[in-house]
C-alpha cells in the first residue's frame, strides 16, 4: 500500500507522511510544499507490521510548534519546532512502545 497524508499549520510548514509500501516516514516541508527539511524514519516492513492508513494520523499541536504521527492512537515520531528537537521510535510490532516523554507530548 502505498499513501501519502498530512496537511500545514497555519504558518505554512508542512507535516507529511508517506508510505512507499515497505517504509514509512515522517516529513517536514517548507512553506511551499516543495522541498523536505527533515525528516523521521517509522518503520520498515509494512506487511510483517500490519499498519494500514486507517492506523495513520498526523496531528499539529495546539500552538502549532509541534507535528506528529499517531499510529494505533500512540505518537511515533514527533517533530518539536519550538525546542528544535525531534523523535521517533522506530515501530517494529503493535507492542512497540510510544513515546512516552511528557513533554514532548504536551500541547497535542
Amino acid at each position: 500500500m502505498d499513501f501519502i497524508t498530512g496537511f500545514p499549520n497555519d504558518d505554512g510548514l508542512y507535516c507529511i507522511f508517506e508510505d512507499d509500501g515497505e517504509t514509512g516516514y515522517l516529513y517536514l516541508s517548507d512553506h511551499g510544499g516543495e522541498g523536505i527539511i527533515d525528516h523521521l524514519h517509522i518503520y520498515d516492513d509494512l506487511e510483517q507490521i500490519g499498519v494500514t492508513e486507517d492506523d495513520i494520523e498526523v496531528v499539529w499541536s495546539k500552538n502549532q510548534g509541534k507535528c506528529g504521527v499517531k499510529i494505533w492512537g500512540s505518537f511515533y515520531g514527533i517533530f518539536d519546532l519550538d525546542s528544535n528537537k525531534k523523535i521517533s521510535i522506530t515501530v517494529m510490532n503493535r507492542e512497540t512502545e510510544p513515546i512516552n516523554d511528557p513533554t514532548l507530548l504536551e500541547g497535542f
